[in-house]
Order: structure tokens, then C-alpha cells, then sequence
């Protein structure tokens, strides 16, 4: 799971922290090592792999959580806004590479966000829920594919009008509430 809040071990470096699970199921094997560092090269963090989390900017760290998340191979990966406290540019560029790992890695991802955008540029299928108690109002399929350029996809015409029918249905159920 990637949680909302910064939940790396302060006193571990990067390879460390993408590494615990191994440490906790003593598995410290040559593969093991050889994943961390694949993982890290995946999203270029690999220079920095001896450096402590105080060391990173606020994107970096958010790629070693989710990194950490990520190594011990989940079949479902849980996110609960993980880029919520990101500047754009940042966002759109992790958006890129976490994208990029559950595809190359075949790992399903439950994603929790309140950015619409982020929702429709990550997922191959969007659920808007109404308020408490929740039910799902409306499923979308997401037709961009496996691959995406999340810069260029932003700009479509496509991405913009599935955006706005996904916020035209998100403003029926505020509506209903107010």
C-alpha cells in the first residue's frame, strides 16, 4: 500500500527502504538485490540508492514509497492519494512512472483520488461514488491504452470530453447534496 502520508523509514537509505520487505522475510538473496536495483533503474532513482529520505525532494520520495510498495511483487497494489501533496509537473511525471511499473510488472492497482484527471490519465476504469453511504454512480472504461504519454495525453480532445462527462456526473452528486 502507498499511503497519503510520507511513510519511509527516515534511518534507512533508498535501497533499504525498497528493500524491507525482504529484510522482514530474510530475503536477502543475490535476486532480491538484483530487483531493488532493477526497480530503482526503472525510475531513475538508482544514483541515489545510498541516500537517506532527508536527502530527496518530495517526488523522489514519493517514487521510493511507492518502489517499496511495489517490490515484493503485489498482485493488487493499494494507493490512497499518493500524489495529493505534489506540485503538477511532479504529479503528471510520477503519473508516468507508476504507470509505467503496473503495466510492466502486471500488477492491479486500487487507486483512491479526488483528481478527476489523475483518475482518468492512471486507470483503465474510473468509479465515481456518491456520498455516504457510497454506492457507484457511474463506471467509465478509460480507452487510452497500456501506453500512455501522460504530457501529450492531457492535451487530447478525447482525454479533455471523458474528462468533463467524469465531472459532469461528480457535480450531479454535489449537487444532490447542497
Amino acid at each position: 500500500m502507498v499511503f497519503q502520508e510520507d511513510t519511509l523509514l527516515p534511518w534507512l537509505t533508498v535501497e533499504k527502504n525498497v528493500g524491507l520487505y525482504y529484510r522482514f522475510n530474510r530475503s536477502n538473496s543475490a535476486n532480491a538485490k538484483a530487483h531493488i536495483r532493477d526497480l530503482l533503474e526503472m525510475v531513475k532513482l538508482g544514483p541515489y540508492a545510498k541516500f537517506y529520505p532527508y536527502q530527496l525532494s518530495g517526488g523522489m520520495r514519493r517514487r521510493v514509497a511507492i518502489l517499496t510498495a511495489i517490490a515484493p511483487r503485489p498482485d493488487l497494489l493499494l494507493l490512497d492519494e499518493p500524489f495529493s501533496a505534489l506540485d503538477e509537473p511532479t504529479r503528471i511525471a510520477l503519473h508516468s512512472d507508476l504507470h509505467m511499473l503496473i503495466k510492466e510488472l502486471r500488477i492491479s492497482a486500487l487507486l483512491v483520488t479526488h483528481d478527476l484527471a489523475e483518475a482518468a490519465s492512471l486507470s483503465d476504469r474510473v468509479l465515481i461514488l456518491s456520498r455516504a453511504p457510497a454506492h457507484v454512480v457511474q463506471e467509465v472504461q478509460i480507452p487510452f491504452g497500456n501506453h500512455r504519454d501522460m504530457y501529450e495525453l492531457r492535451g487530447r480532445k478525447d482525454f479533455l470530453d471523458l474528462y468533463s462527462d467524469l465531472w459532469n456526473t461528480l457535480k450531479g452528486q454535489i449537487e444532490r447534496v447542497s
